[in-house]
């Protein structure tokens, strides 16, 4: 994280997060017996009520409501040992600050306490509290009111003032996790600092470059390697740097390679803290997606079976309608709960796909075969038609209402699987329909049903009272739309397979099925009249294009799934297949001086086993993001956050050119993990969902910890990356 210059000069700064297993330790030997805290106006947590007491929360409640709080450090102001400066309290980490070192305090045992002490560190160095926090912290101790400590004061950082010459070290908090900075400034040399991790089993090095510190009874704390970078005239420059172990045991400090000593230099490791939500259906359950507005706050849907999936009061439904719902859950950039909504009537239905506005309506879309499914009195469609019906629904930003919804289908089975938004907030829906008589609008580029079930695309008006236009998209044979995106001109960019010898095509790079089953790319203009360009992609085997996404320039993005050996590649970082299937990565873009469609770039992703990618997204940059899942113990990672565990859900970051994997990581628990669904935001940040089956899917300071019933169970994450394509953190949100 890149911290405010605390200095007049430049600075360089070296940055680090503390992970791992921390917490409270009874007893701790810099504390005096076992003082009791809590902020100033709230109950002693100690003499909690019971939840037999009417109007409060018990001191489960209590806990979990703590364990949320950003970290904050306490000035020692009497309540605790002498030594001790500043301190975090428990629950989570314990760390307590004196004139020689960090106490790191666990969940051990006494014996178990790692001191983290920098080596030659001035005596006579000050230590301040930076930040100061409007919490007060009041210490009730024993019965003589003279040992009471009323009003302490909290920061949110601890600062080592010149612990060396010209070179100061910052502790603070991100989250629950906490963090350190080492800022130089001009002139001072960053190799004197060097920290000894007294009380550790062994510090190592591991081959990602992570600095691991093992703990006396198990466990380790982890410090991710570093990223280095500069800002130079508004550019972020990439540097060498990372942990250094020097030649006494428990002892390390940094390595940095060259840099300009003009300009600030950034060293940037990731933190860590994760939760479930709510069960997602039973086996099958299908896409669980995300989608982000412009702060940040992250929607979710996906489709439950279970009637106490957790929803939040003065949502829209409450309870389960039928045997299976849509769910929608929207959250904060922290990943606190907004709401959290059942959608559905008495029969079965299915939340497929969502977008977002920048009102914060959340917008869905999925199929129902429910006959009293919530539809809205101006709705384009009140009545299913089919045995079931695609939906589209609006939900106002608060999850209370719905602002429309509406059926969409003809007499026969109907399916929405995607929906996206143009820059005035009309949805656009595509998924694939068995009806003769699916809605159509005059002047639509397909008029009719090419073969036993087509692709669609639909563009409703902004009240979704009526249509902009409804076109089939198919040929003779079977068509099926999975994934859609809309760009700036308001054209929609289109995926899915077919197996028509005859799928409609223009300026197509490839102009005939390869095999049973191709992906295709479509582009239609945005009044549905005709195709900028449409056309196949595979090769010999089957393929499918699951998810598409669109940049600035109008590019398109399509991630999917192929057996192919053939499958065309173009500039491609893996060259063939390696497993019985792969993922792939294709970026295609029309140019109109010539004419035609090109493929800037062209991959197959994956390793030796079975990979699919589900979802693609696209940031400012032109950079890609891909999750999907895969059986592969190779697939290939870079910076990964897990080791491969069995069916794990993953989450690849490619650069703008698509010759690199910026980042790629697995994952997942020791059962099955499916990433579903992909969403970037203005900050980079990365959210990925999906479902999962195990009760180990990796949670810290988790919403909620542990998976509950036997079912399948969402999940979200947020993982925020530095310049350099390394994990800063990542934040898993659920039930």
């Amino acid at each position: 994280m890149r911290t405010r210059n605390l200095c007049s000069g430049k600075i360089l700064v070296i940055t680090a997060a503390i992970l791992g297993s921390m917490g409270v330790l009874a007893g701790d030997s810099w504390a005096e017996g076992k003082p009791s805290y809590h902020p100033a106006g709230v109950a002693d947590p100690g003499k909690a009520p019971g939840p037999t007491s009417p109007g409060k929360p018990d001191m489960m409640q209590l806990v979990e409501n703590y364990s949320r709080l950003p970290l904050y450090f306490i000035e020692n102001r009497g309540q605790v040992a002498s030594e001790v400066r500043y301190y975090l309290p428990g629950p989570g980490p314990r760390i307590a600050f004196t004139s020689r070192e960090a106490v790191l305090s666990l969940n051990q045992g006494q014996a178990a306490q790692i001191r983290l002490t920098p080596l030659g560190m001035r005596p006579e160095v000050q230590i301040k509290g930076l930040a100061p926090q409007k919490a007060m912290v009041n210490y009730l101790l024993g019965s003589d009111p003279k040992q009471w400590r009323t009003e302490v004061p909290t920061c949110g950082a601890v600062l080592y003032q010149e612990a060396y010459p010209g070179i100061d070290l910052k502790f603070y908090g991100t989250g629950r996790q906490l963090e350190y900075d080492v800022i130089v400034q001009p002139g001072a040399d960053p190799g004197k600092v060097k920290f000894r991790c007294k009380g550790a089993r062994s510090v190592k090095v591991n081959a990602d470059g992570d600095l691991v510190i093992s703990l006396p009874r198990g466990g380790e704390l982890r410090q991710r390697r570093p990223v280095v970078y500069q800002e130079i005239d508004g550019r972020r420059v990439e540097r060498e740097g990372g942990f250094k172990l020097a030649k006494s045991p428990q002892v390390y400090g940094f390595t940095l390679g060259a840099f300009d000593p003009r300009y600030p230099l950034i060293i940037d490791p990731f933190l860590v803290f994760s939760t479930y939500f709510g069960n997602a259906g039973g086996p099958g359950a299908n896409n669980v997606t995300a989608a982000v507005d412009d702060a940040g706050q992250v929607y979710i849907t996906g489709t439950t079976t279970e009637t106490a999936f957790p929803t939040t009061p003065g949502v829209f439904q409450t309870t389960l309608g039928g045997s299976k719902d849509v769910f929608v859950a929207k959250f904060t950039a922290a990943g606190a709960l907004v709401y959290s909504t059942y959608l559905g009537g008495s029969g079965s239905d299915s939340g497929n796909s969502i977008a977002v506005d920048q009102e914060g309506s959340a917008f869905i879309t999925g199929m129902t075969t429910s006959s009293d499914f919530p539809v809205t009195a101006s709705a384009y469609a009140k009545t299913r038609k089919g045995i079931q019906d695609a939906f589209v629904t609006k939900l106002n930003g608060s999850g209370s209402a719905l602002v429309y919804s509406t059926y969409l289908g003809g007499s026969d089975d109907d399916f929405g699987n995607a929906i996206a938004l143009n820059q005035q907030g009309e949805a656009f829906v595509t998924g694939v329909t068995y009806s003769s008589d699916f809605p159509v609008t005059p002047g639509a580029y397909q008029g009719n049903i090419g073969g036993g079930c087509d692709a669609f695309v639909t563009r409703l008006n902004l009240a979704g009272s009526d249509l902009v236009y409804s076109t089939y998209l198919g040929g003779s044979e079977d068509d099926q739309g999975y994934g859609i995106a809309v760009d700036a001109t308001g054209a929609a960019h289109v995926t899915g397979f077919t197996t028509s010898t005859d799928f409609p095509l223009n300026l197509a790079f490839q102009s005939a099925n390869a095999g049973n089953t191709d992906a295709f790319i479509t582009k239609v203009v945005a009044d549905g009249s005709s195709l900028t360009y449409s056309t196949y992609l595979g090769g010999s085997g089957n393929e499918t294009g699951y998810g598409i996404a669109t940049d600035a320039k109008g590019a398109s993005y399509v991630t999917g799934s192929t057996n192919s050996d053939d499958f065309p590649t173009a500039n491609p970082i893996i060259k063939r297949l390696h497993g019985d299937s792969d993922a792939f990565v294709t970026k295609v873009a029309s140019s109109l001086f010539p004419k035609h469609l090109n493929i800037i770039y062209s991959t197959y992703l994956g390793g030796s086993d079975h990979d699919t990618g589900n979802a693609i997204a696209v940031d400012a940059q032109g950079c890609a993001y891909v999750a999907g899942t895969t059986t592969s113990s190779d697939f290939p990672t870079r910076n990964s956050l897990f080791p491969y565990r069995t069916c794990d859900a993953f989450i690849t970051k490619l650069n703008a050119s698509g010759s690199q994997w910026l980042f790629s990581t697995f994952l997942g628990g020791s059962s099955t993990d499916f990433g579903t669904g992909v969403a970037v935001d203005r900050q980079g940040s990365i959210y990925v969902s999906g479902f999962t089956y195990s009760t180990d899917f990796p949670t810290v300071h988790a919403w909620k910890g542990s998976r509950t019933g036997s079912s399948y169970i969402a999940f979200l994450t947020k993982i925020r990356l530095s310049g350099a394509g390394e994990p800063v953190n990542y934040l898993l949100l659920g039930d």
